[in-house]
């Protein structure tokens, strides 16, 4: 009994084993897979499905409120998710579910004859299992079975879902639809341009009444107004709604542009350039492919100088400030192209898709007020007085650079298309005082699709970017881009990509037994950083944090689709995802990042001393931008002890960009590249950033 006993034990223990090895397989196989209520959030999330407009659930398991409710009410609208279909929000994904959902997305829901599955049968949505497999998206096994009851792995999912996404973001627009067609009821009167007052949009026509609706040629452009009210012969007018004055409009197409092609309208609304026209300024430009357009002109105190050719389009605004501060901003756009569709009738958009594929630069640099403006006899000032000091002084001798404005809009008719158009504007947000430059570069496909009565964004970016930063500052430079009928908006993108970021000075003040006191103030540290100079106790670190921006608002409240409610905003750089330079947020000592002060009680030396003698090597700017075939010297502030500066090696990464001779950095094309500053025996080394913007040609 005993030896019987044992073998009983022994059998059902190996049967637990391998229970046990069973289940930890299953549930290893689950970790690799996805819940559905991940997959809903995923494909909303990538696909940029943004809103939804029905509040009362669609499933009545999934109330407001909860973590799944805003994802599922927008899978629904999108038609991704099908109300009258249950499904559990924590069982996994299987390839099912996977590819139900997946072919929802994409549109592609044509019922196909026959079977691509041995396994057809078992599938809950036969229809799209076909699709699936027929376009390539999923595949079956060996034995052709596609196994619809297997949980989806993570991967396949994943990847499958880009594609689908490529897919919908790249749509290939060959062909080209013009159909419009006004209500009946709606009668359109030609008029002279004469009496128009584009500003305050009044105008004296002739037997026109109120309600009425009256075309006219605006320097070159026809736009129809409707006249709201009418007094003593003037009448007031508004852009009316395109939409309550169509019938049927169906347009689409493709269009790489050339700014040859375009007008190009400077600030105060004046023509800079038209290419079918006698007008003065096209008499007075030649636009040739050799021949680049430049035109000058102010705005808001900066002077703006334009460059443009056939691909590619600049606009670069400088100012000098009062006290020998400086700052310039350049907003570079290229190779654009819009591709659109536009279905509208029985008094409703069917659909819609709008997107434009650019790569834009923008390169901003500020130099707060210049170091003679700052310098009186603070060396002297005892610290106990430092700050009080050059706070007075300080808030009468700085810059500050702020505003907003357009520095151009470039307006390209559609031929295919009469009456259509599409409009770009420069746009410049700036605020800041200090030291700092900025460089970015995007390549950029944005857009939106509208299904169904709902809105999906179409948002995708690949940025360089470089920074170096002294100073409190904001820059944002945006590209907006819209669809027109006439003067009508139909719908619009904006696209704002820069930076913003904070420099609070903190300031070390030594007594005469060498005691340290730390204190804050609201002068910049780049501007105090200077006055402190030649003071023997009073040293400026800097507490530096900062971001890149990239914000994408797709239909203004002005556009047809944004009043229609089809807007939506995300902010795809910001604090959370893109700090302005990886290990930027911290403590800097003479500019350079520090993992914690070094300033402890004790005299600080000589400013000699500071300025030669540190822990590692020490340069002025761990980031630059360099001109194409200009040349800037990279300083050495200090140096280890024991070294001197005969010791150091220069070295770039890649000479083609930047080569260097001495210290010395000459930039050759475009691109960007590291330098480096070692001892030569390879103990210390220290890096700067370079970036050589692109130059339009």
């Amino acid at each position: 009994m005993r030896q019987a006993y044992s073998i009983k034990r022994i059998v059902c223990t190996v049967l637990t084993m391998i229970l046990a090895v069973s289940l930890t397989g299953c549930q290893k196989q689950n970790t690799d897979g996805i819940l559905m209520s991940d997959w809903i959030r995923m494909i909303n999330e990538e696909a940029g499905i943004v809103s939804y407009r029905q509040k009362e659930p669609y499933y009545m398991n999934i109330e407001p409120g909860t973590a799944l409710f805003d994802a599922v009410q927008a899978a629904v609208e999108w038609e991704i998710l099908d109300p009258a279909v249950a499904f559990d929000s924590n069982a996994y994904l299987n390839r099912d579910w996977m590819a139900f959902t997946l072919m929802n997305l994409s549109g592609r829901k044509n019922h196909i004859s026959g079977s691509y599955a041995g396994d057809i049968s078992r599938c809950q949505f036969p229809d799209a299992v076909n699709q699936a497999i027929a376009s390539g998206l999923m595949k079956t096994d060996g034995r052709n079975l596609f196994h619809p009851e297997r949980n989806a792995a993570r991967d396949e999912a994943e990847a499958a879902l880009h594609q689908v996404i490529s897919f919908l973001n790249h749509r290939e627009l060959t062909e080209q639809e013009t159909e419009i067609r006004p209500k009946e009821e709606i009668e359109i009167k030609d008029e002279d341009s004469d009496s128009f007052d584009p500003v305050n949009k009044t105008a004296s026509f002739p037997d026109v009444s109120a309600g009425d609706y009256v075309r006219l040629n605006n320097n070159g452009t026809d736009e129809i107004y409707q006249v709201i009210e009418e007094s003593d012969g003037v009448q007031k007018l508004s852009v009316p709604d395109v939409l309550s004055m169509m019938d049927e409009m169906h347009v689409s197409g493709s269009r790489k542009i050339s700014f040859e092609d375009a007008e190009i309208i400077g600030p105060d609304g004046q023509t800079l350039y038209a290419r079918n026209g006698d007008d003065e300024a096209s008499a007075k430009i030649s636009f040739m492919a050799s021949r680049p357009l430049m035109k000058q002109f102010q705005i808001s105190g900066y002077a703006v100088t334009l460059y443009s050719s056939a691909g590619s389009i600049s606009a670069v605004a400088e100012r000098k400030l009062p006290h020998g501060g400086i700052f310039s901003a350049e907003v570079g756009l290229s190779g654009l192209q819009v591709d659109y569709e536009w279905n509208y009738e029985d008094s409703s958009l069917k659909d819609a898709y709008f997107k434009a594929d650019f790569h834009t630069t923008e390169n901003f640099a500020v130099k707060g007020v210049e170091q003679k403006y700052l310098q009186g006899d603070f060396s002297k000032v005892d610290p106990a007085d430092f700050l009080h000091t050059i706070r007075g002084f300080y808030q009468e001798q700085k810059d500050v650079i702020q505003g907003t404005f357009t520095l151009c809009r470039i307006r390209i008719p559609l031929p295919q298309a009469p009456g259509l158009s599409v409009t770009t504007d420069l746009d410049l947000n700036i605020n800041a005082e200090g030291k700092a430059e900025l460089s970015l570069g995007q390549d950029s496909v944005i857009g939106m699709e509208v299904r169904n009565g709902s809105l999906r964004m179409i948002r995708e970016c690949d940025a360089t970017r470089e920074a170096l930063v002294r100073t409190d500052f904001s820059f944002k430079a945006g590209v907006h881009v819209a669809l027109n009928m006439l003067n009508m908006c139909l719908c619009d993108l904006l696209c704002e990509a820069g930076a913003a970021g904070n420099a609070a000075a903190v300031v070390h003040l030594y007594d005469e037994e060498g005691k340290k006191t730390d204190a804050s103030t609201d002068v910049d540290a780049y501007a105090a950083d200077l006055m402190s100079d030649g003071n023997e106790k009073v040293f400026v670190c800097a507490d530096l944090s900062g971001n890149w921006i990239l914000d994408l608002s797709v239909n203004s409240a002005a556009s047809a689709c944004g009043k229609l409610g089809l807007k939506g905003q995300v902010h795809l750089l910001n604090e959370q995802n893109a700090p302005l330079i990886k290990g930027l947020s911290g403590h800097f000592e003479n500019w350079q990042a520090v993992k914690q002060c070094t300033y402890t009680d004790h005299e600080k030396g000589s400013s000699e001393d500071r300025l030669r003698v540190s822990s590692n090597i020490v340069i002025e700017d761990y980031a630059m931008t360099i001109q194409e075939g200009t040349a800037k010297e990279l300083k050495v502030l200090a140096v280890p002890a024991g070294y001197t500066l005969s010791d150091l090696v220069y070295e770039s990464e890649n000479s083609e960009v930047a080569s260097l001779s001495g210290s010395m950095i000459t930039a050759h094309q475009s691109g960007s590249t590291t330098v480096s500053v070692s001892t030569r025996d390879g103990k210390y080394r220290i890096t700067c950033s370079i970036l050589v913007p692109q130059v339009n040609s």
